[in-house]
């Protein structure tokens, strides 16, 4: 009773700066609350339920960041019929977080939609929700390469859990999907890890897909099959070593694509060997 007030109190001593990175009060309350669900489960529902209402429409940013962090940190422990009808009622609150003036509650947004799609895929209402997610995550990995993480992280939970339904919903999505993850493994740096995690997350649009989406996987190939080539015309004695180990990450990250695209489709080993073959 008295430790998880305390907690979520403080929640809202996050740092000013954010794109400073360094361990908090903030985030260390985070982590509590987060073990404190798993362990407590459905006790822990009133007080911070309680919390994110009071909090997450306040004026001030540090309550409405606490409010969503508090929301996504009770997704495992909790029943989950319990969390469904809570992430019902919630979620589209969340979602127009995404819209926030401040780019500590968007990267919260997103990390909790993460959450969300990762512990309780269920409660996102296929008709009434996914499309404001699917829009969130597109909209999000055009933002700042924080959030633009979050949302890969967010579209890899997506994909996994979905992929799994039968008839399954995501392959309808796998077009703007797509389009906005090369746009966001185009970018020329991996500033906060945002050009790795979206290769990461086309890695498993790749890995999820059926013939119903083959010619999307197919524009992945190509796109990776071109970027591949770019890289390989480098002058990599021109480069500094910060240069050239982005480079060669770069590189990492297109062949594990490259890697999942044969292993889902073996019939396209000899294509991408014959374009192999003319990039070297």
């Amino acid at each position: 009773k008295d430790v998880v007030p305390t907690l979520l109190k403080l929640l809202t001593r996050q740092n000013e700066d954010f794109e400073d990175d360094d361990w908090n009060v903030s985030m260390s309350a985070g982590v509590c609350l987060q073990l404190f669900a798993q362990n407590c489960g459905d006790a822990i529902l009133e007080p911070v339920l309680q919390f994110v209402e009071q909090n997450i429409t306040d004026t001030n940013w540090r309550k409405r960041e606490a409010a969503v962090m508090a929301f996504g940190s009770i997704m495992e422990g909790p029943n989950k019929d319990q969390k469904t009808y809570y992430v019902h009622q919630a979620l589209p609150a969340i979602l127009n977080l995404m819209n926030d003036v401040s780019l500590q509650v968007k990267e919260s947004a997103a990390w909790c939609i993460g959450r969300i799609a990762d512990m309780v895929v269920d409660a996102i209402d296929v008709q009434e929700h996914l499309p404001g997610v699917i829009n969130a995550c597109v909209t999000g990995l055009a933002d700042h390469p924080k959030i633009a993480t979050n949302c890969s992280w967010t579209i890899i939970n997506l994909v996994e859990q979905l992929a799994e339904q039968t008839p399954s919903p995501i392959y309808n999505y796998y077009p703007v999907l797509v389009d906005a993850l090369i746009a966001g493994a185009n970018k020329n740096d991996n500033e906060f890890n945002a050009r790795a995690s979206a290769f990461s997350a086309l890695t498993t649009i790749v890995e999820c897909s059926n013939n119903e989406v083959a010619e999307t996987s197919a524009s992945i190939s190509s796109f990776v099959m071109d970027k591949l080539g770019q890289t390989m015309t480098v002058d990599e004695s021109q480069l500094t070593l910060e240069a050239l180990q982005s480079l060669q990450e770069l590189q990492s990250n297109i062949l594990t694509v490259l890697a999942a695209v044969i292993r889902k489709s073996p019939n396209s080993v000899e294509t991408v060997s014959d374009m192999l073959m003319e990039l070297f």
